[in-house]
């Protein structure tokens, strides 16, 4: 670099990742010493320059430690009258800081279980060269190493430049890195590791000190000033006038609890939902479904009992809003004053407990129905993964771990509320596969009684041949949102470790994600068209779909999909119902972890054996929803 890139370097990039500028001053000592600047965010040297010499602030050498305030005030005034202009020696200070800081970096990997992914003789801190090589040779012109081309383009593309380093992943949960354009990697090994951030979704992340830059509070914050156009407020007879002109006449009803709202909103929970509106309407019977007026990703504040309530009558939004303290006047215009034929409960986020408690008194009804969907009932964090990343075995609210998480702090008040909402009625817990019912008796909250298991749905087969005998180009798709936590930085790796020129991959969703290397194929659906990814990944003629969960999914709505288009299935051995629908049908491709399926080179040649039994297309039966469990029959 010139010495004018290196000052802009500096400026704009170096003293975030804690480089120092010059031997006389340390970047990392300087804010360390004086917490206030470190608190503004203002750049050391300038604040120095500016300010910190006139206070008689102690400029702090390179290799001078942190807590020493002393260093004399020939050095300070020479620092502050260096021209601006002068170039900067950017480093990471003498080699003994340098060993200092690998050694540092070196015990944190070890601490969180990825020191044995440093192979020998690759510093901690170091791009490794053959690891880089071996995955993206394609991309490095000659002449170039691995690491002028990490550092110049690589870290841009999302390359990963160790085997414990997983760029993209670090970039989409650190957006402050990612907005301020800085090297991941490089933030890491100069500061992250000391901020304790965690540098791998590839890990079995074990630390319980690394926290989301994101709090649940923030999160609750954002959701709520998210842009919305609400139903206008009316009163009950006007909701109940909306009601009425979608309900059967003569038909009892079925009362139900989600968090938002089924017909736009696409999800597993949400699928449910309408779907078993549909087999009620079919039956006779009347679905009123309720969820919160503004959707939010908590319980509500039990501070604000009156919150706002919309509704669905047999699968149709009826337009208005209105308030909880409302919900038991308004089943008493349309019930007639007689009890619900069944309260169901499939999702309670965004709800009042307590106010939905009193209300569901002065409701009634035969039969009261609660899904376990998720592990809503033991932690705010519906996944039961330590801050929505990793599994993380349902600890005591008192653990490292949960004081780690941002779901921590929630976790007794919630489980406490739903709780007292569940021993003030008789409800019967039903999950809908066997992994939903043992995690919710295991750990240190757990149900009392474990649920009974009801399969939400199954594959039929219905004799279509498959689109094309196997040994062809192979086509592997990602069905859903493009996140980390469902396995987009999986395919991801995938995509950039094991692309072959046989192999295309796809993207079937809402949001294009720009990935170079992947068609997106659009995907928009509903309860209403409960079939749209079935017909979607049969047309686009994919061969195996990539779902890489990072805990043990209840039931996987997608799974099912893809079995029914006639696709092989790529998951992990710990992912719940995945797996075991996979296995089930005989469309599994199972590995241990995300390593070992990238490091096997029989991968696509797995895919085509199984694709070479001759794999069918099926049709999805939804028998096992609600109405069946009010039938009795599964």
């Amino acid at each position: 670099m010139s010495p004018g890139e290196l000052l802009e370097h500096y400026r704009r990039v170096g003293w975030r990742l804690g480089l120092d500028p010059a031997p006389d001053f340390s970047v990392s000592g300087y804010l360390a010493t004086n917490h206030d600047v470190m608190k503004s965010g203002l750049e050391p040297l300038e604040h120095f320059v500016r300010h910190g010499r006139l206070e008689r602030r102690s400029a702090v050498p390179v290799g001078v430690p942190s807590g020493t305030a002393v260093a004399s005030e020939d050095t300070g005034n020479r620092i502050a009258e260096r021209d601006s202009t002068e170039p900067l020696s950017i480093s990471l200070g003498p080699s003994s800081a340098v060993s200092q800081r690998r050694k540092a970096l070196g015990a944190y990997l070890e601490e969180i279980g990825l020191a044995a992914l440093i192979r020998p003789g690759v510093e901690p801190g170091d791009v490794d060269s053959e690891y880089y090589r071996s995955r993206y040779a394609r991309l490095i012109t000659p002449g170039q190493t691995a690491e002028q081309h990490f550092g110049s383009l690589g870290w841009r593309q999302g390359l990963c430049p160790t085997p414990w380093f997983d760029t993209t992943f670090y970039s989409v949960i650190y957006s402050d890195i990612r907005d301020a354009a800085i090297n991941p990697f490089e933030h890491f090994c100069a500061q992250g590791y000391r901020e304790r951030r965690i540098p791998s979704s590839r890990s079995h992340f074990r630390s319980e000190s690394s926290m989301l830059s994101l709090s649940l509070a923030d999160e609750v914050k954002g959701w709520r000033q998210q842009p919305q156009v609400p139903d206008p407020w009316l009163s009950i007879d006007d909701i109940a006038t909306g009601a009425r002109a979608l309900s059967l006449d003569g038909g009892d009803w079925v009362v139900a609890f989600g968090h938002d709202d089924p017909t736009v909103v696409v999800g597993g929970v949400q699928m449910c939902a309408g779907l078993e509106s549909t087999e009620f309407v079919r039956s006779g019977s009347n679905y009123l479904y309720v969820f919160p007026a503004v959707p939010l990703p908590t319980l509500a504040d039990p501070d604000v009992p009156d919150m706002g309530l919309s509704v669905m009558v047999n699968g149709a939004r009826v337009t208005g809003r209105f308030l909880l303290s409302q919900l038991a006047d308004l089943s008493g215009l349309l019930l007639a004053g007689r009890p619900a034929t069944a309260v169901v409960v499939h999702s309670l986020f965004g709800h009042h407990p307590e106010g939905l408690g009193e209300q569901l008194g002065r409701i009634g009804s035969h039969r009261w129905v609660w899904w376990v969907h998720d592990y809503m009932l033991q932690c705010a964090s519906p996944t039961l993964a330590h801050n929505g990343l990793r599994a993380c075995g349902n600890p005591p609210p008192s653990s490292a771990l949960c004081r780690t998480c941002r779901f921590g702090a929630a976790r007794t008040d919630h489980v406490e509320r739903l709780r007292r909402l569940r021993e003030a009625r008789p409800w019967e817990t039903f999950a809908p596969s066997s992994t939903a019912a043992n995690v919710s008796v295991s750990g240190a909250e757990r149900l009392e009684h474990p649920p009974q298991v009801v399969a939400h749905g199954r594959v039929v087969s219905n004799g279509t041949s498959p689109r094309r005998l196997a040994g062809e180009h192979l086509r592997i798709g990602y069905v859903g949102r493009a996140t980390v936590a469902k396995g987009w930085g999986t395919f991801l790796n995938l995509i950039r470790e094991r692309s072959e020129s046989a192999v295309e991959f796809l993207h079937l969703g809402t949001d294009p994600s720009g990935e170079p290397g992947v068609e997106f194929v659009p995907l928009a659906q509903t309860f209403q068209q409960g079939d749209a990814a079935v017909a979607a990944l049969w047309v686009a003629e994919i061969d195996a779909v990539v779902i890489w969960p990072e805990w043990a999914e209840t039931f996987s709505l997608v799974t099912l999909e893809a079995i029914a288009a006639g696709c092989v299935v790529v998951c992990p051995q710990d992912s719940g119902n995945v797996v075991h629908l996979a296995a089930h049908y005989e469309r599994a491709v199972v590995y241990d972890d995300e390593d070992a399926m990238l490091a096997d080179p029989n991968l696509f040649n797995r895919i085509r054996e199984v694709l070479g039994t001759h794999l069918k297309r099926g049709t999805m039966v939804f028998d096992g929803l609600t109405p069946a469990v009010l039938r009795g029959t599964r």
